[in-house]
Formats: C-alpha cells, sequence, structure tokens
C-alpha cells in the first residue's frame, strides 16, 4: 500500500511541476525540482535509519507521512490551480512581478 501511493504520487509530480514554470525555464525548473527530489532520496535511508534506531517501526511511518503531510500542505497553500488555464495565464503573474 505504502508503495501505491508513493509511486503514486509521482504521476501528480511530474505532471504538476512542468505547468508551474513560464515556457523559458520549464525544463530548468523541473529538472532542479526533480534534482531536490533526489537529494531526498539519497538522504532518505540514513535519516530513516537513525530514526528507526530511536523512534521504531512506528515512528518510521509517522516521520513519512509528516513529511508527506508537509508536501501536500506546501502544495495546497502556495501552489497555482491549473486547471482550464491557458500557459499565458499562468505566467501573467511573473511577467507583473518583473515588472
Amino acid at each position: 500500500m505504502l508503495s501505491f501511493f508513493l509511486n503514486g504520487t509521482y504521476a501528480g509530480v511530474y505532471s504538476y511541476t512542468p505547468e508551474v514554470f513560464p515556457t523559458w525555464i520549464r525544463a530548468t525548473g523541473t529538472g532542479l525540482s526533480s534534482a531536490f527530489g533526489r537529494v531526498g532520496s539519497i538522504l532518505a535511508p540514513t535519516i530513516i535509519g537513525l530514526s528507526a534506531a530511536k523512534l521504531g517501526f512506528g515512528g518510521v511511518f509517522g516521520l513519512t507521512t509528516a513529511v508527506l503531510a508537509a508536501g501536500v500542505v506546501c502544495v495546497v497553500v502556495f501552489g497555482l490551480a491549473t486547471a482550464g488555464r491557458s500557459l499565458e495565464e499562468l505566467t501573467e503573474p511573473a511577467k507583473e512581478a518583473t515588472r
């Protein structure tokens, strides 16, 4: 079940992430976002190993849940609603901020 839900999140991540960057920086923004996630993947075994020794099995799942919940909160609070909007509409706030 954990693998199902974790892998299911990647469908949303890789379809949503490119939509929040303007066209001229889309590949760079998506690449940096992916790289940041991979840094987390590199550090996760060490963090989970140390947490398992101190918090136990339930603590590791609680920690994982807390990290995923923090990600959800960040997207809900700071994310852009992209459904039904054109690319031009999504990049207008960025253009206005640079003026």
